[in-house]
């Protein structure tokens, strides 16, 4: 398709496309793997003034491309985004009304195999840091628009029914789903779009995984210390003192390495926001 082309069907189908789907005057969306944002541009018009959209992708050309043609057209409610990373997100909690997440999924994880390295699928553990990261960026009203082809040659399942099952699995709902039209590397396709919707009761619990990952870790630490800890006062291993430091000393380690996640997180979020097309 020609550049022409793709205007004409960003105006016309495409627009309906994510009407349809839900993007709506002052939202913010999120285009994960926005490539050279042909969705992008459409969620951009859409949105207006009052909201934006966060064109993110890991590669630098496509996303050098977006910038270019958005400074072109004058375009302010468009922020390209480079990661490095194919999950985590540099996007605050709930900040977030729809998630694109358009031929994208297959390439979660996924390794080429370049240099001479053995190529690796896309995996269900990969994918599911991602839908944990758009489950925390998703607002409780908030929509994931997925078109996932490609699955049974770049992933380690065979059909969107197992999609559809990791998306339940990380707290969606199915909402909605219709065929259309849609630009796949420069060709239209016709294809098949899902929508997922926040499952609340889901979100309600969620704040118990880091509790649970602190305990285990503190079990842990705390098993392996126990026997190793010796009184300050008695000098004695095994006593009350001794356990009681073990225990104090287990905390903190738990603390430490459940909380590496969240470091991380803030980490990229700084570092995402320097490099930033």
């Amino acid at each position: 398709m020609t550049k022409a082309e793709i205007g004409s069907w960003q105006r016309g189908v495409g627009r309906r496309l994510l009407e349809r789907v839900g993007a709506a005057a002052g939202q913010a969306v999120l285009d994960f793997g926005c490539r050279e944002g042909n969705y992008a541009e459409i969620a951009a018009e859409i949105v207006g003034p009052t909201g934006g959209v966060y064109a993110l992708d890991k590669n630098r050309e496509p996303l050098g491309k977006l910038a270019s043609s958005i400074g072109e057209q004058r375009v302010r409610n468009i922020v390209p985004v480079c990661t490095s990373d194919d999950a985590l997100l540099p996007l605050m909690d709930a900040s977030v009304d729809l998630v694109l997440l358009y031929d994208v999924i297959h390439l979660i994880g996924r390794s080429d195999g370049q240099s001479g390295q053995t190529a690796k699928p896309s995996t269900a553990s990969a994918r599911r840091v991602l839908l944990s990261e758009l489950f925390r960026v998703l607002r409780s009203s908030g929509t994931v628009s997925v078109y996932c082809p490609h699955l049974t040659t770049h992933t380690d399942v065979k059909s969107e029914e197992d999609i559809v099952r990791e998306l339940e699995g990380e707290g969606f709902l199915p909402a909605d789903d219709f065929q259309t039209q849609l630009v796949h590397d420069a060709t239209l396709v016709s294809g098949h779009i899902m929508n997922f919707t926040k499952h609340s009761a889901h979100a309600r619990h969620r704040w118990l995984r880091p509790l649970v990952r602190f305990f285990a870790w503190w079990f842990a630490f705390f098993a392996f210390l126990g026997p190793l800890s010796v009184c300050p006062i008695c000098g004695q291993p095994g006593c009350a003192g001794g356990a009681a430091g073990a225990g104090v000393f287990g905390g903190i380690l738990a603390v430490s390495v459940s909380g590496l996640r969240g470091i991380r997180k803030v980490s990229r979020q700084r570092r995402t926001r320097k490099e930033r097309v």
